[in-house]
């Protein structure tokens, strides 16, 4: 599998259409009542170029993790205090597996500790799933290397 956040992958790359094709439909077709959802509403109705250079310019990405398809996604807005993760998905074959998800998880860490990034933030605890990945990511913080804290934070170490 190989791994990359959508807006630095070089649209020359083979897989690229079927990348954005894929972040296309997740943000055209959001979560119902979620945030990003309704902070995006009248933005789905743009042409698909307009609507990601606007995402591109509000700070949103999608860290991927893909081979000849989408595997999964965690999806994010850049803060001055952060990253802000606020959906974190697996393709429809690997739902049922939670270890997709936790490896999912484990390469967005690899990615951070190789940028500058070292702070993001899992969710705002509205979402069961979100305050389930949190407990199990504090269950591992040592063999992570990541130091959960307060307020959803979690802190990469380098």
């Amino acid at each position: 599998m190989q791994t990359g956040t959508f807006f630095s992958i070089d649209e020359k790359y083979g897989i690229y259409a079927t990348i954005r094709d894929y972040v296309l439909n997740w943000t055209r077709n959001p979560d119902i009542g979620s945030e990003f959802g309704e902070r995006t509403k009248e933005l789905r109705k743009l042409p698909d170029s307009e609507l990601l250079m606007i995402l591109k310019g509000m700070n949103y990405d999608m860290f991927l993790g893909y081979d000849d398809r989408v595997i999964g996604h965690l999806a994010f807005q850049r803060h001055d205090d952060g990253l802000h993760v606020f959906s974190v998905s697996t393709a429809n074959e690997y739902r049922s597996n939670p270890r997709m998800v936790m490896y999912l998880v484990g390469c967005f860490l690899e990615y951070l500790k190789n940028s500058n990034e070292r702070r993001f933030r899992l969710s705002a605890g509205n979402n069961r799933s979100m305050r389930t990945l949190l407990r199990i990511l504090s269950r591992c913080e040592d063999r992570l290397g990541i130091k959960v804290g307060e307020n959803y934070w979690v802190e990469v170490k380098a």
